[in-house]
């Protein structure tokens, strides 16, 4: 869903089963900025709530789409923990990749 306030663009795309099954990632076109809620965890391993319909494998896909669609030089800003510097969001890049096994 994309709308309009004070003349900016803002795209809100909702995540299915991430976190949880009701989150959303938010994108200032103009200010180049993602808010990426608790799809984002600055700091910390990611809280995946599996009684609201939370899912690991989800989540992962979700911050690659995220990651793979905002621009490289797009801030980022995580939903409850800290601010992070700028261009964070790429630090998700190897969570979409495989686990290496032993």
């Amino acid at each position: 869903m994309t709308i309009w306030f004070n003349g900016e663009e803002i795209e809100v795309v909702h995540v299915p089963s991430g976190h949880t099954d009701g989150d959303a990632i938010v994108y200032f076109k103009g200010a180049n900025v993602v808010h990426m809620g608790d799809q984002f965890f600055n700091g910390m391993f990611p809280f995946i709530d599996l009684n609201s319909g939370g899912d690991l494998a989800g989540y992962v896909k979700n911050v690659a789409d995220t990651v793979a669609r905002i621009p490289a030089d797009a801030r980022s800003s995580p939903g409850t923990v800290g601010s992070p510097p700028s261009r964070t969001s790429r630090r998700f890049t190897p969570c979409s990749r495989r686990p290496r096994t032993t």
